[in-house]
């Protein structure tokens, strides 16, 4: 039972502690590293402090970012582990994807690489954003503690923080998969200075520079340059980024300490489709069609064909261009649901190069330019006060422009337009904190405090282009197979498009942008804005030198957002004397946790906590169906106010143990979660029905008055608790001798499942949703994962400065979208194994460390995320030199 909020509101306890997932992608490859020289460590509160003294290459003692207050990982009862960028370095990731690789839970997305969004930003043909934690949506990205609306890549990372589970004080909401945030390299009083160039497959080249030193005794810089230049291993890839980071320390006196931190990104080239699995269960259906599929058309009422069977030409128009009636026909005429490319091998659907091929064309680019601009402060007032100031401004620009030209090809032959964007996107956010920290020891008591504030604003403009197809020249003698026209005109010659006999059109020529072309007072921009203010606090008490640990915090968020449709000149249109505006009234979160952690025997702690988010949704639980044609007063505004749809909840419980055993040699966790979606939002059949404006509809229980061909006019929602994930994982570092490391991810779901209501009702219409769906396993969450990678380093004889390492990912079978009943596909497990071959020399006087990484050895044929396919075998050379 949830504490009462009295209870809350004084249990000040919160997760300013570091970790389960195990004490992290954490292990030496070399003998540990020493202690850095004090001179080598920023000066900053030990309460903010990242590093430790007990941290190696791949292993580190703290979190700080995530939780707010440096703590050790082992004595938390929250779920973080931590990748440092060593452990990448040696690996040879680089990105998002790269990052995570390794981590145990987590399910990749490669259509989303920065970990935020897809092509067209959710619009058009555009999917969105896979990455699951736990099979559970992740709640994006954060750098330094602060959120990161935009994704990143690793130019600047130090180490990542990956927080499974709610995480609810520290970054509020519901969000159950977890966050994922970025610690950047500092400024630091020691010279160094290091050189790396990459180049592989595929024409892919890279330079980067990070120079680090002091000033004077006050001042220290750090400066960071990235330059990408790549293709990738499909069609029309070739992109290229540039990132430039300067930073400044000032130790203004011994207790106060600011860094500026500014960073210039811009990334341009060509957009990258998802890759298209085969349809032949439908084109053999087109070609074939069943006896059962055939009698369907005996349930004709009407026209010449009433009461009679399709013949097989009928039934190929019926299904030439309608993927949907296809499943549904199937699944009214088997009772079994067949998804597209279900039960088939991993192939395309017909096109020009297999799976390299990019529906996008060459003639998609985008452009995304970012300006960032951040600040951290921090105090120490006295030996048992610290705190912190934190900002940052950033303002991002996103420009996609993309035609989806037919991804599926229909049976018929023809290959339509499935959908295009071309959108420009500005978004500015604004976001401050200020931290409080009380230290104290007193008796047997070792307590630390954490109050904090937060203020957070986002505006953003959207501008969606449109197609204007008027000054295109006719295209006579269409080579399509079916249903094209003689000769396309207009949009026809995107429609009718086949990448197998024609080129690409260049859709920028038909782009027009609102903005430049229309009139004062009509459609341009959508604009939103938000505003949220947050307080929490946190608090841990450690009993007996730290072998008994309660840990707990409250977090409360108050918000509201406003909407417009702006003109041109960046003004509310108005429509009938109406401002085209909208805003949603403050509304407050809550979201608490609580947890405590066991010293068994020394180096083995058993934890246990309990997390609880909540995040704010609009709307109503009664509405007006949009495609019904009842009047639009049929639902009124004081019966949807008087039905507000409540807030989203998540829950979390962890439980496991965490260890570091042999001097530290072997260190991680197992541990045992589950994850709760509270207040989905499903379809109430039940209320809809009874409705009685939904008499004579076919939401309509009296067999005598329904009717199927009349959709529902009014639709009840309401809440459930669903969608449980629950499960266990572990990560783990072996590092027995100075040469030999293990890097060990894993894990396995115990529950899996979809939950959806059964609707009351034997109507095999009203039941196709249930039936299909319920039960089916989330999206892209397959039971098992295990990832481990493996490295050896030759200290002595002929060898020395040499190393191997080797990799190997595998996952069991998925679903990439098993909550859509649209969908059926199962895509196979997979098994990736990966190789790097290291050597550290000295040359021209400097350290020089040549890496060759071959990925997918075995040039393995799979697909990951959201229907992507993998990349085959890679090869990547990079040489680092220390100046």
């Amino acid at each position: 039972m949830p504490p009462s909020p009295n209870l809350r509101s004084t249990c000040v306890a919160c997760a300013l502690l570091g970790g389960l997932s195990g004490a992290a992608l954490v292990a030496q490859t070399a003998p540990p590293a020493p202690a850095a020289d004090p001179v080598d460590e920023p000066i900053v509160l030990s309460a903010f402090e990242v590093n430790s003294t007990k941290d190696t290459a791949y292993r580190v003692q703290n979190s700080v970012a995530t939780t707010g207050v440096a703590q050790q990982l082992v004595s938390t009862p929250l779920p973080i582990t931590v990748i440092t960028n060593e452990f990448m370095r040696d690996a040879g990731l680089e990105g998002f994807t790269g990052a995570l690789a390794y981590a145990s839970s987590i399910t990749l997305d490669p259509h989303t690489g920065n970990g935020n969004y897809a092509p067209g930003f959710g619009r058009g043909n555009s999917q969105p954003n896979g990455t699951r934690f736990r099979g559970q949506p992740y709640n994006g990205t954060f750098r330094n503690g602060l959120r990161l609306p935009t994704g990143f890549d690793t130019e600047n990372v130090d180490r990542i923080e990956v927080a499974k589970g709610p995480m609810a004080v520290f970054v509020g909401g519901a969000t159950l998969g977890g966050e994922v945030n970025v610690v950047t390299k500092k400024p630091q009083f020691n010279r160094k200075e290091e050189v790396t160039v990459r180049i592989g497959s595929h024409d892919y080249y890279r330079f980067s520079v990070d120079a680090t030193g002091p000033i004077n005794d006050q001042f220290a810089y750090r400066v960071i340059f990235d330059y990408n230049d790549k293709n990738t291993w499909r069609d029309w890839s070739h992109s290229q980024s540039v990132f430039m980071n300067p930073q400044v320390t000032w130790n203004i006196t011994d207790k106060l300490t600011t860094r500026f931190d500014g960073y210039y990104r811009k990334g341009w080239g060509n957009l990258v489709s998802q890759n298209v699995s085969s349809t032949q269960n439908y084109q053999d259906d087109y070609n074939n069609p069943s006896a059962g599929l055939l009698a369907l058309g005996t349930r004709r009422t009407t026209g010449a064909g009433a009461g009679q069977p399709y013949t097989i030409d009928e039934y190929r128009q019926r299904i030439g261009q309608a993927f949907g009636t296809w499943r549904q026909d199937v699944f009214d005429a088997t009772g079994q649901w067949v998804g597209l490319g279900d039960g088939e091998d991993l192939i395309e659907g017909p096109a020009p190069t297999g799976r390299r091929y990019n529906w996008y064309g060459p003639n998609a680019e985008f452009e995304e330019p970012v300006w960032l601009f951040e600040n951290e402060t921090t105090l120490v007032a006295t030996d048992w006060f610290q705190a912190r100031a934190m900002g940052r401004y950033m303002e991002a620009k996103q420009h996609h422009d993309y035609y989806s030209f037919g991804q599926r090809v229909y049976a018929a032959g023809n290959t339509p337009l499935s959908s295009g964007s071309a959108t420009r996107q500005k978004q500015t956010s604004e976001v401050a904190k200020l931290e409080g920290v009380l230290k104290k020891a007193f008796w047997i008591f070792d307590g630390t405090l954490l109050l904090g504030g937060e203020y957070s604003g986002d505006e953003t403009r959207v501008e969606d282009a449109f197609f204007d197809y008027s000054g295109l020249s006719p295209v006579p003698g269409s080579p399509n197979v079916g249903f094209s026209p003689a000769t396309l005109t207009g949009s026809q010659i995107y429609q009718y498009f086949d990448p197998r006999v024609h080129a690409f059109p260049d859709t920028r020529l038909v782009t027009r942008w609102p903005s430049e072309v229309r009139a004062p007072g009509q459609l341009a921009y959508s604009y939103s804005k938000s505003i949220f203010r947050t307080g929490y606090s946190a608090a841990s008490l450690g009993i007996w030198d730290n072998r008994i640990t309660f840990t707990g915090g409250v977090r409360r968020a108050r918000g509201y957002s406003v909407n417009a449709s702006l003109d041109p000149a960046e003004e509310v249109v108005v429509v009938n004397g109406v401002p085209q505006t909208s805003a949603q009234k403050p509304a407050a979160t809550d979201s608490w946790m609580y947890g405590a952690s066991v010293r068994v025997i020394k180096g083995l702690y058993a934890y246990a906590s309990y997390n609880r988010g909540e995040s704010t949704r609009g709307g109503s639980l009664v509405s007006r169906v949009s495609f019904g044609n009842a009047p639009l007063d049929i639902v009124s505004a004081a019966e949807q106010a008087a039905n507000p749809a409540p807030n989203d909840i998540g829950t979390g419980k962890e439980a496991g143990l965490k260890f570091e055993f042999f001097d530290r040699k072997l260190t991680g966790s197992v541990g045992w979660f589950q994850l709760t979606r509270g207040n989905i939002l499903v379809s109430d059949i039940v209320r809809s029905s009874a409705d009685p404006r939904n008499v004579g509809t076919e939401l309509d229980t009296n067999p005598d008055t329904t009717n199927p061909g009349v959709r529902g006019w009014v639709q009840w929602l309401r809440p459930i608790d669903g969608n449980i994930s629950e499960g266990f994982e572990t990560d783990l570092v072996w590092t027995p001798t100075p040469n030999y490391s293990l890097v060990l991810g894993a894990s396995h779901l115990t529950t899996n499942e979809i939950t959806v209501n059964r609707p009351p009702t034997s109507d095999p219409v009203q039941l196709r949703e249930y039936t299909v769906v319920n039960g089916r396993p989330l999206d892209l969450a397959p039971d098992d994962m295990i990832r481990v990678f493996q490295r050896y380093v030759f200290t002595s004889g002929t060898l020395k400065g040499a190393s191997i390492g080797a990799g190997v990912r595998y996952q069991s079978s998925f679903m990439p979208q098993g909550s859509s009943v649209n969908w059926g596909l199962v895509f196979p497990g997979y098994t990736v194994g990966d190789l790097v071959l290291g050597y550290d020399t000295r040359l021209w006087g400097r350290n020089v460390a040549f890496t060759l990484n071959v990925d997918n050895v075995t040039n393995s044929t799979y697909i990951e995320g959201q229907r992507v396919f993998g990349a085959p075998r890679e090869f990547f050379l990079s040489m680092r030199i220390d100046l």
